[in-house]
């Protein structure tokens, strides 16, 4: 099914033990890697019984293990044994078992777990048309159909070349497939009409140390043997063979067919992966045993060298001459292909002619020449298993370079699987839509198909051949890709993916499901967007392949420049290039050009054939001469070569219809290549003559070598990694080529900005989407510092307002980078913004250069990091202007020496061995960022007491000295505190991000009131006492409206950073100013302190400005008499509801449940029961509501609650107000349209603005 398997296992060389001089009958097993399955149901073997895994339930080999290993007991000495019991005794007691066991048992449970009943096999009995007494055990013919046959054997009995030659006679007159069982080990085959048998599955029944292999074999054998597959396979065909008239197919053009075509592809990408990594898994077992198989030989060979030499000695050869002849062998011996009878008389030692060395020599001779043909042997059967193993190898050696340091090996075998099926699955589709285009006649569709099968029959009955074959895949797929590859030669020329080939059956489901659509309008990335949906999201993000949206890349073209006739003659390179999304809308823009400058659009029937034809060459000439693509993935360079080879179609199919020639196309220039390896001259600038050429190595080695300044275009998606979580990456900031936008963490974006700087020539455009960091964080700066610079200017930003504008399911703040190479500094950058690609493109503006790209006040803090101000919007500039103006320091200027800052009082973790629940005489209580509220009242968490001994807690090495360092340094600090301490805790850093502004909560620490924060909170305290009004004072200026629009307009990291807060610009303060920000922030903190204790107290809730109280909550605490809602439907104030399954909060929506006549009841049941998602039968007795007097009472205390609430929460934005004027005129801000500009933020920050909008409200009326 997966490939001619000519394996080692095969050969008698094979089967003769390391460890024996001579050889056996047989073979040992292919399998080391065995899987244990994860569930077994009501079996009582403990060893087949372990944890399930996710996603492993139901299984083919969890049903293989339940349905037959569990079900099966066998009568021994008194006793009923389970299976894997018997399996366990000892061969002798075991001997002569097939009849009673493998037969009546293990056999036919295995064919019924295979889809088969009793009425579907024969046993035992030769068929009627023949006279031979030699017969399979099993012959299967489900409905009369010959399907397989079953040989099994005792339990102690081993598979050898044997079993093949009797399988080879039993299955003539059959399609060729067979099982062979001893009852252990299961072995799935096909024998085609001529060569070796394939092995399609090979699983021992034995359970092993866990290894997901055998699980592939064990789906694979239920995939390719089910009773299904046998009688499913007739109809499938006669569903493709339909008469061309008569084929009902849907346009895959439209987003619905896309889906459908998605959805329907699935089930076969599964399956076909199925058999590929069952295919692959073979390999490498069978691989396994050939090496250990060849190493025999090798010792071997030493062993008779030995032997030689010993024999020699005893002859009286002695010194030089027997020295240098053991050599002369050694080295002949270490290549044992090469070894020839001549070879080694040429080594013949003129002394050997005595008798007893003459017999030494001539037995050595012949041995050597017997295990030098031995080798050979093994060698070749060898042949085709090493093709998908090293097929395998160069597939992961290019694929680790993408993944993450966590990928296992399993997980790149499943990868590996998954996209070799898929480029299978791609080749059958280009087939598919040159059919339908009309460059191919019909081979797999409808009347061709037909045909191809009429004459495989009529040449099999002229034969005389009864095999039951179909489709004869390996004939038929070779005629096919002849075919195909006349239009494109490349495609069909990938060793990485070649060596798959699934049965007849496999095939057939893939015909059948293309066989539903009509391709030939198919243009975009189909193909991508198939995969993207095959494989699952996790997997999806771990593999790095997303498919960049289509509108997002028309953007960035547009923002490059690509289009209009200046195109033409220009060069385009994606570097990381995938599936191809760039180039193929590149290929769209290039074609209306070249279009264009013959005066036609494309596709106009009705212009002159000579320059559609002028237009079509061109094009087809562009094409794979100026779009270059590299893309270290093997199989998204597959992708994109065919789809853009899907965008030269239309062209070569009107030449073909002009001049009746096909336009072969060599390959398009898309190079399987990591990017990021270059020649060591661009690397390290040295020079160029002493360059090794690596040209075979590297099939983009020339573009790299010679690349540079040789593309108009750089455009692309890179992706976004950083160095650490990558497998074996390079130091790259070692490198000088590198270094050069390296300032800190090596994302992988920041290299790619390196190369686009190399590959861009004069005058040239680069195009980007990366993450917002470019802009503003510390580890771009140097980047930022090559893009505005001599050689290099911005040219525009677009800025996307929310994460998923990049991929869906995936959270990433980008924009979009053009900067153009040239010494001319541009006046204006153009600004875009929005929170979706069609809202940028509505949006336009020009900051002036300098205003974005000298923006930030370096001269005051280096932490700055010559940081970016780009925010499409003229008031936010004039405002940063105002501010920039009164600024005189900075936050950490201002506190240097009087607060410290740091993350918490002490490390979590490393004080954990002091963390206790309960108090004790010593002991500190501890609060943890979760247990933090904005401006809320203090909580505690937990306790440290110091007073436990590490050591003795059982801490040693590193654990032991961090825990004693944060005790004496830390913990010992706050327990001696003598004297007031205030203290300020901003949020925890994953809930202090730029989109939102900076909280956080204010306390003071005393000799009565000494506390711990931990790690998860960025604090501020009081080096003494005399400097608590300051802490106060940075507090409120940094919780104030001013920090938090200063913060939005430059940070660009997930979360807030010490550096971004210690860079706070800070206006002119004297004593009066610190003292007033102290007070303002002092009354801040009180009423918020205020509020959250009245919404605890009424059981309320905060969330987006608005006050809920807890309905259910608060009856509980009001202390009022209850009833349930079955006693309020049997009073008759409730009506009862048809539904009693339903969810309560449904029933209310449908009014099925509600009051009789009675409004303030109904109000009632809205405010306890209109979120209760629990069924109505499960909760109709519980005491959820207010007895009937008191609902006129529940409702008052309701409104009450609500009110105090809503005045706590008034007050305390009147105290929001209150500090943020006074922070309005420490900076100067008198203008009312800043001041709001200021409150609503920039369009980024899109978190708050309710209670921005309630804050305005009292600021401005």
């Amino acid at each position: 099914m997966h490939r001619r398997l000519q394996s080692a296992a095969w050969s008698p060389a094979v089967s003769r033990p390391a460890d024996a001089g001579g050889a056996t009958d047989h073979l040992t097993s292919p399998l080391q890697t065995d899987m244990v399955p994860s569930r077994l149901v009501d079996s009582e073997d403990p060893s087949l019984r372990r944890r399930k895994g996710p996603g492993r339930s139901n299984s083919a080999a969890d049903s293989f293990y339940s349905e037959v290993v569990a079900s099966i007991h066998i009568p021994h000495d008194g006793e009923r044994l389970s299976y894997l019991s018997y399996l366990a005794l000892a061969e002798d007691l075991r001997s002569n078992d097939e009849a009673a066991v493998v037969d009546q048992h293990f056999t036919r449970k295995l064919l019924q777990w295979l889809g088969y009943d009793e009425s579907d096999w024969i046993y035992n009995r030769p068929p009627r048309d023949t006279a031979t007494q030699a017969v399979p055990d099993y012959r299967v013919i489900p409905r009369g159909l010959p399907a397989f046959i079953v040989e099994d054997k005792n339990t102690t009995e081993r598979f050898t070349r044997r079993h093949v030659e009797q399988l080879r006679r039993y299955v003539a007159g059959t399609s060729g497939y067979a099982i062979w069982t001893n009852g252990r080990e299961v072995i799935g085959l096909r024998f085609p009409a001529q060569g070796e048998p394939e092995i399609l599955a090979r699983f021992q029944v034995l359970p092993l140390p866990d290894g997901l292999a055998q699980e592939a074999s064990i789906a694979n054998l239920r995939e390719l043997f089910h009773c299904q597959r046998y009688t499913e396979l007739p109809k499938i065909l006669e569903r493709i063979c339909v008469d061309e008239d008569e084929w009902e197919r849907t346009d895959v053009s439209t987003p619905e067919a896309r889906e459908k075509f998605i959805s329907s592809t699935k089930g076969i990408l599964s399956r076909l992966s199925l058999a590929a990594r069952a295919g692959i898994d073979h390999a490498l077992a069978e691989t396994n045993l050939a090496r250990q198989e060849l190493a025999r030989i090798e010792r071997a060979l030493e062993n008779e060298l030995d032997g030689l030499i010993d024999s020699l000695k005893r002859g009286a050869h002695r010194g030089r001459e027997l020295d240098d002849l053991a050599n002369g062998l050694r080295h002949l011996i270490s290549r044992p292909m090469e070894i020839t009878e001549d070879r080694i008389e040429s080594l013949r030692p003129a002394t050997v002619a005595q008798y007893q060395n003459e017999i030494a020599w001539e037995r050595y001779k012949q041995v050597v020449i017997e295990l030098s043909m031995e080798y050979r042997e093994a060698d070749l059967q060898w042949a085709e298993a090493r093709r998908v193993t090293t097929a395998a190898e160069v597939w992961k050696t290019r694929h680790k370079v993408i993944e993450s340091e966590a990928t296992t090996e399993e997980q790149r075998l499943q990868a590996y699987a998954e996209q070799v099926a898929y480029a299978f699955f791609l080749r059958l589709l280009s087939a598919r839509i040159l059919e339908d285009r009309g460059l191919l006649p019909r081979l797999i569709s409808d009347g061709g198909l037909a045909r191809w099968r009429a004459l495989l029959h009529s040449q099999l009955e002229l034969l005389g051949d009864t095999e039951a074959i179909e489709l004869l895949p390996e004939a038929l797929l070779a005629i096919l890709y002849r075919k195909v590859s006349r239009c494109y030669r490349h495609f069909f020329s990938q060793p990485v993916f070649d060596w798959f080939e699934p049965d007849e059956y496999l095939l057939a489901r893939a015909l059948a499901v293309l066989s539903e659509f009509d391709f030939r309008t198919i243009q975009e990335d189909i193909l991508g967007f198939t995969y993207e949906a095959y494989i699952d999201e996790v997997a999806r993000g771990k593999k790095g392949h997303f498919l960049t949206r289509a509108e997002l890349v028309e953007l960035i073209l547009s923002e490059a420049g690509y289009e209009g006739r200046q195109v033409l003659g220009r060069r385009l390179l994606d570097p990381a290039a995938g599936s191809g999304s760039f180039l193929v809308q590149a290929a769209r823009r290039l074609r209306l050009a070249i279009y264009s400058s013959e005066g036609i659009a494309p596709d106009d029937e009705s212009a002159e054939p000579a320059a559609r034809i002028r237009a079509a060459r061109a094009y087809l000439t562009y094409l794979q001469r100026d779009l270059v693509g590299m893309e270290i993935n093997p199989f998204s360079c597959y992708l994109a070569e065919l789809n853009l080879y899907i965008q030269a179609l239309d062209d070569v199919i009107y030449l073909f219809q002009q001049t009746g020639e096909v336009t072969e196309i060599d390959r398009f220039r898309i190079y399987n290549t990591n990017s990021l390896e270059l020649p060591h001259t661009v690397l390290y600038d040295t020079d160029p003559d002493l360059e090794i050429k690596k040209t075979s190595l590297d099939e983009a080695w020339n573009v790299k070598h010679d690349g540079r300044e040789f593309f108009h275009y750089v455009v692309g998606n890179p992706p976004y990694v950083n160095r650490g979580i990558v497998t074996d990456a390079p130091s790259y900031d070692a490198i000088p080529f590198y270094r050069q936008v390296l300032s800190g963490d090596s994302n992988t974006f920041l290299l790619f900005l390196a190369l686009a700087q190399h590959y861009t020539s004069i005058g040239g455009v680069l195009s980007y989407v990366v993450p917002i960091n470019l802009l503003g964080d510390a580890s771009a700066m140097a980047a930022r510092s090559v893009f505005d610079s001599e050689e290099w200017h911005v040219e525009s930003v677009v800025r996307f307002y929310r994460r998923n504008v990049l991929f869906s399911g995936v959270l990433q703040r980008v924009c979009v980078f053009t900067a153009r190479r040239s010494r001319t500094k541009p006046e204006v950058v153009h600004l875009r913004g929005g929170t979706t690609v069609s809202e940028v493109r509505r949006s336009s503006f020009q900051a002036r250069y300098d205003d974005v790209t000298k923006a930030s006040p370096d001269e005051l803090n280096g932490r700055w990091k010559r940081s970016w101000l780009c925010v499409p919007a003229e008031i936010h500039y004039r405002i940063w202007h105002q501010l920039r103006r009164r600024v005189v320091t900075d936050v950490e200027r201002l506190a240097r020496g009087r607060i410290v800052f740091q993350q918490g009082d002490v490390n979590k973790t490393r004080t954990r061995v002091f963390r206790r629940q309960a108090a004790s005489e010593h002991s500190l209580p501890i609060t943890c960022g979760s247990q933090v509220v904005d401006f809320g009242p203090w909580k505690r968490d937990a306790f440290i007491d110091p007073t436990i001994d590490p050591k003795a807690a059982g801490l040693t090495g590193q654990r032991l000295r961090d825990a004693l360092r944060e005790r004496a340094e830390r913990i010992e600090r706050v327990r001696e505190l003598d004297h007031e301490e205030a203290v300020f805790c901003l949020k925890d850093n994953v809930g202090m991000e730029p989109v939102r502004p900076i909280r956080g909560a204010l306390y003071t620490r005393s000799p009565d009131h000494r506390f711990l924060l931990d790690h998860t909170l960025q604090i501020g305290y009081a080096s003494t006492a005399a400097d608590n009004e300051l802490v106060r004072a940075v507090f409120g200026l940094l919780t104030s409206v001013v920090s938090s629009y200063v913060l939005q307009l430059f940070s660009t990291n997930a979360h807030v950073t010490t550096n971004e807060l210690l860079r706070t610009p800070v206006p002119p303060l004297g004593e009066r100013e610190l003292a007033a920000l102290a007070e303002a922030a002092e009354a801040l903190q009180r009423a918020g302190e205020n509020l959250h204790r009245q919404l605890e107290s009424h059981s309320a809730r905060l969330w987006l400005s608005e006050i809920t109280l807890d309905g259910p909550a608060f009856l509980r605490r009001s202390g009022l008499r209850t009833t349930s809602i079955d006693v309020m439907i049997r009073r008759r104030r409730l009506t009862r509801p048809e539904h009693h399954g339903w969810k309560v909060s449904r029933l209310l929506r449908s009014g099925e449940l509600e009051a009789v006549d009675d409004g303030d009841l109904q109000q009632t049941l809205t405010l306890l029961l209109g979120q209760l998602n629990r069924s109505f039968d499960r909760v109709q007795h519980e005491e959820l509501l207010p007895a009937e007097s008191d609902v006129p009472r529940f409702l008052d205390l309701i409104a009450r609650g609500q009110a105090v609430c809503e005045n706590a929460y008034e007050r305390f934005l009147h105290a929001r107000a209150q500090l943020d004027r006074l922070a309005f005129t420490l900076y100067g801000v008198s203008s009312s349209a800043w001041q709001r500009a200021m409150i609503e933020g920039v369009p980024w920050a899109v978190e708050g603005r309710e209670e921005s909008a309630r804050l305005a409200k009292i600021l401005f009326g």
